[in-house]
């Protein structure tokens, strides 16, 4: 990551929460935890093992395009050690985390903080999936049950945005009900985020 994506990240992460810094986690899934349920993993494993569960945010950066804070809850061993035991489906062997308590105080799922890193029609396209899909897990509870035409339908809308396949007096494939020329077809003139 280059100097200023660095930057970029820092400022991003400050405004979600700037009494900490994030730092740099090993993925190590724990047998039994289930896929993208952080809280419910971690609470598990403190209960089995001791330690203590650490709720925060999964920092997630797409050059040129969004930073993304992912809610998510880490286990702390009894030994000091940070430790991400839910298993991806991306594998990757790391995560860059950041601490924030209290962010999982309603139960439910938790929307993604996001900010694109530029006003393009891409950045457009992936920050209103992202608001999809958190509509989408917020109304079905979870991103697993959410139903696979629900997710089709959601692949497609944002294809058809990248790909410019609107007519501009259409609806928005978003979702926003906004005429596409007066919604993701339009330049903002400034990057879109949700903080």
């Amino acid at each position: 990551m280059s100097k200023i994506q660095e930057e970029i990240v820092k400022d991003f992460c400050r405004r979600l929460n700037p009494n900490t810094e994030a730092v740099i986690i090993d993925l190590i899934p724990d047998e039994g935890a289930e896929l993208y349920t952080w809280k419910a993993n971690v609470d598990a494993k403190v209960k089995k093992d001791g330690g203590e569960c650490l709720e925060g945010w999964a920092i997630w950066y797409q050059d040129g395009v969004l930073v993304e804070g992912e809610a998510c809850a880490v286990w702390k061993s009894p030994k000091g050690e940070l430790i991400d035991i839910t298993p991806r489906e991306d594998k990757y062997p790391q995560v860059m985390f950041l601490e924030d308590a209290g962010i999982w105080k309603d139960g439910g799922p938790v929307a993604n903080k996001r900010q694109c890193l530029s006003d393009t029609s891409v950045a457009r396209a992936v920050f209103r999936a992202g608001e999809w899909r958190d509509r989408l897990r917020k109304q079905y509870g979870s991103d697993d049950a959410v139903p696979e035409a629900e997710q089709k339908k959601m692949d497609l809308a944002c294809q058809r945005i990248m790909t410019r396949d609107v007519a501009n007096w259409e609806r928005c494939p978003c979702g926003s009900a906004k005429q596409y020329t007066k919604c993701c077809g339009k330049p903002k003139g400034h990057p879109l985020k949700n903080l």
